[in-house]
């Protein structure tokens, strides 16, 4: 009975302010592994995009799905006349929750925590290049599932909102070997 009763003082305080939101904005990919270990001449980082869809069930929970990509980073390794040119692209899907509780009427703010499941896609493409003319060339995809947990906060006013987040996979490796990886978004969404 009192769990009955703590799901329903959860879920039902205010479902008149229930809403959807579509959300397009800026993604980063950050990553600690065996990559950073290698002697780089020149590293490129990009960060990429951000689309995602949310519902809003009350002031408390929310449920979001959201897919980054263009997160790519590329380096050298070697000398000028001969070199490995490495090229890493990642892409990830995020289906989750955000449990806090939105603060304010007219202007709203929810800090929250985020809890779900994500799919990582990485593809790491080589390129040996001699007197600047290519020798090989050769890509490697790795694909993996897992938990993820994180934290972030939501502005909204009226039907606009902007929402930054900061998710970590519980569970990461890559073609590199194991690492730790962390996706940063700031989105600009729009509610109804």
């Amino acid at each position: 009975m009192r769990k009955s009763l703590a799901l329903a003082l959860l879920l039902i305080p205010s479902l008149a302010n229930a809403s959807i939101r579509f959300e397009y904005g800026l993604s980063s990919f950050n990553g600690t592994d065996g990559a950073s270990s290698i002697t780089q001449q020149e590293t490129e980082y990009s960060d990429g995009y951000s689309v995602g869809i949310g519902y809003e069930l009350n002031r408390v929970v929310g449920f979001y799905l959201s897919k980054t990509g263009g997160n790519k980073f590329s380096f050298r390794e070697g000398g000028s006349a001969h070199y490995l040119e490495h090229r890493n692209d990642v892409s990830t899907t995020f289906i989750g929750t955000d449990i806090g509780y939105t603060f304010g009427q007219e202007v709203t703010f929810k800090p929250y925590v985020a809890l779900g499941y994500n799919r990582m896609k990485e593809s790491l493409h080589i390129t040996e290049v001699e007197l600047d003319e290519v020798i090989s060339a050769s890509s490697v995809t790795a694909k993996e599932s897992s938990f993820f947990y994180g934290v972030g906060a939501r502005v909204a006013y009226k039907f606009v909102s902007i929402d930054v987040s900061l998710l970590q996979p519980a569970k990461s490796t890559s073609i590199w070997g194991s690492d730790d990886k962390t996706i940063s978004k700031l989105a600009f969404g729009v509610r109804f």
